[in-house]
């Protein structure tokens, strides 16, 4: 992967932490948990529906793990589920012993906890670590991946497509008998699942997709349009049941998968600071993506140590979110890596 890509990458995932960080503090600070907003402007919308930045992730590792595996002819089973690990754990096991340690809730025994990785059912974590539902299902993903890289070595990709297909057929059929609130439908591994094989397509197509110069304009410009008509039909009830709120988290997932490619298509349009700031807050993504919602949780709690001006108190609540990210990625992601690549060169 040559240098730019890989700083897009970054970037990409800066734009993912931050839109859910966003997300996060509109709805647990801002204003009431998903109060009805009657608006059809896209900057408040985009915040208001920023758990799609989750969907931005999927995709992306499945773009990621495209372009790193599938290429290859062979894949070593035990080094990819070490590097994985590897990867993962140490920096989620901190958050795990700064919660406990922390915490103002009942306690959940250490190995509760980590059953709770690999659980089917992601309703079991406590309220201020809710948000690892998806490091469950991103785990999940992994898990399964090696069946995914040899379907892409041995098959037509329309046969990869169907698994992908499949599994989000099988979580709507459930979601629509069974009238569900969308975040239950939202949380489900068949739409985790589609929009990571979504990602791997376009990775694996990636430079044979065509750009123009506006691409990524015109693509946020539709992202954002399709965005305020959904919300004009589910905007009294945005959580409820709706067949048009389950094809807009679909919808959704391929969007963000062409977003992707929109982007590290693009022609540069920003002055470089702002690329490298974007660089600089993906490399620790992973970190804040762990702590900011921890921290969002506890302003919620003590808004007291809040200024009452929300501008400014989400540039601080940020603020402290990268500071944390910053500690754990230098002090627990970064000897994580170091033994990684000591072991696997």
């Amino acid at each position: 992967m040559n240098a730019l890509i890989s700083a897009r990458i970054h970037q990409l995932r800066a734009l993912a932490a931050l839109w859910v960080f966003i997300f996060h503090y509109t709805h647990f600070i801002a204003r009431p948990y998903f109060a009805p907003l009657a608006t059809a402007n896209p900057f408040k919308l985009l915040a208001y529906y920023g758990y799609a930045g989750v969907s931005l992730f999927f995709c992306l590792s499945g773009l990621l793990f495209a372009q790193t595996y599938c290429p290859n002819a062979s894949f070593k089973l035990w080094d990819y589920y070490a590097k994985r690990l590897l990867r993962i754990l140490p920096a989620f096991c901190g958050l795990l012993l700064v919660y406990e340690l922390s915490s103002t809730e009942p306690l959940l025994a250490l190995p509760r906890l980590f059953g709770q990785v690999f659980a089917l059912d992601i309703q079991g974590y406590p309220n201020a670590i809710g948000h690892l539902w998806s490091i469950n299902r991103e785990l999940q993903c992994y898990l399964l991946f090696p069946l995914l890289w040899w379907c892409a070595r041995h098959l037509p990709p329309m046969l990869l497509s169907l698994l992908g297909i499949s599994a989000l057929s099988v979580s709507l059929l459930w979601a629509y008998q069974n009238q569900v609130a969308l975040p239950f439908f939202y949380g489900t591994f068949g739409l985790r699942w589609f929009e990571f094989i979504v990602g791997m397509l376009a990775g694996i197509y990636l430079q044979r997709l065509p750009h123009f110069r506006w691409q990524l304009m015109v693509m946020c410009l539709f992202y954002s349009g399709i965005l305020t008509l959904q919300h004009q039909y589910i905007w009294e009830t945005p959580l409820a049941f709706s067949v048009v709120s389950f094809a807009w988290l679909v919808l959704n997932s391929v969007l963000c998968a062409s977003f992707i490619v929109a982007y590290l298509g693009h022609t540069a349009n920003l002055p470089d600071w702002a690329y490298q700031i974007l660089e600089n807050i993906g490399r620790i993504s992973y970190s804040f993506y762990l702590y900011h919602f921890l921290i969002i949780g506890m302003f919620a709690r003590h808004r007291e140590w809040m200024f009452g001006n929300n501008p400014v108190d989400m540039l601080w609540i940020l603020a402290l979110s990268l500071c944390a990210a910053w500690l754990s990625y230098n002090f627990i992601e970064q000897p994580g890596l170091k033994l990684k690549r000591i072991i696997f060169h």
